[in-house]
């Protein structure tokens, strides 16, 4: 079993619907801005680092030296000049350019993988809203970041891993939404070595994880089926 801290997105009831909050939130790095990120107004900060760590604007977590927000401003300070990402939109928005292959020497069983996804299963249960897990198997602890959009969710739940401690190289990462290039992108820039899906997988999404040595894993009707990398999952 693990031990998981959600990071919950907020909703407000109008007409007696409730519906989760969308709101912009402007970065800006070393005094320049630098994005606009589409969010729930809740884990701000978690989103921002994710995003750095993410699209690789930073090289590490380490090079964040200060992080603050102000109402819809987020401040950063880091070390060095920060690298610009290329942005692509699609239907929500989304980011990738070359990523950094992933080096972790991680081996999971599939015991333990489906142990993932039936905790994942069972905690994803708002609608509205996307959900990434992070599942760190060394240490039995896992965040999963609940939000409008499966970009903002995904850099949310590497931000909360973070700063949580979890270890990324030994994290599986699983995710609602559908298996984009953006997406598989922004996890193997943090460092994490599975990716796990349940609904559609682009091309991009499938190219960039053999690109960059992410075992991808989509559950269909709830078998796994491993698609990259599969000398990861043990049988």
């Amino acid at each position: 079993m693990f031990e998981v801290k959600e990071a919950w997105a907020e909703f407000r009831e109008e007409m007696g619907i409730s519906l989760p909050l969308d709101e912009p939130f402007d970065v800006y790095v070393n005094g320049s801005y630098l994005a606009t990120l589409l969010m729930s107004p809740s884990h701000v900060e978690e989103a921002a680092l994710g995003f750095l760590v993410g699209s690789r604007t930073v090289s590490s977590p380490r090079d964040v030296m200060r992080l603050s927000r102000e109402g819809r401003k987020v401040e950063v300070d880091v070390k060095g000049e920060p690298r610009r990402p290329k942005v692509f939109v699609d239907d929500c928005v989304g980011l990738v350019e070359a990523g950094v292959p992933v080096r972790s020497k991680l081996r999971v069983s599939m015991g333990t993988l489906m142990e993932v996804v039936k905790d994942f299963e069972e905690r994803n249960r708002f609608h509205g809203v996307q959900a990434t897990g992070a599942y760190d198997v060394s240490s039995g602890r896992a965040v999963i970041a609940f939000d409008v959009s499966r970009f903002s969710s995904t850099a949310k739940a590497i931000g909360a891993s973070i700063l949580s401690g979890l270890d990324i190289g030994s994290c599986i990462f699983i995710a609602s939404g559908r298996l984009s290039g953006d997406l598989v992108s922004m996890v193997a820039n943090a460092g994490a070595p599975v990716l796990v899906g349940f609904k559609s997988l682009l091309y991009g999404g499938l190219r960039s994880a053999m690109l960059l040595g992410i075992t991808l894993v989509l559950i269909r009707g709830g078998e796994p089926k491993v698609l990259t990398y599969p000398e990861r999952v043990l049988s």
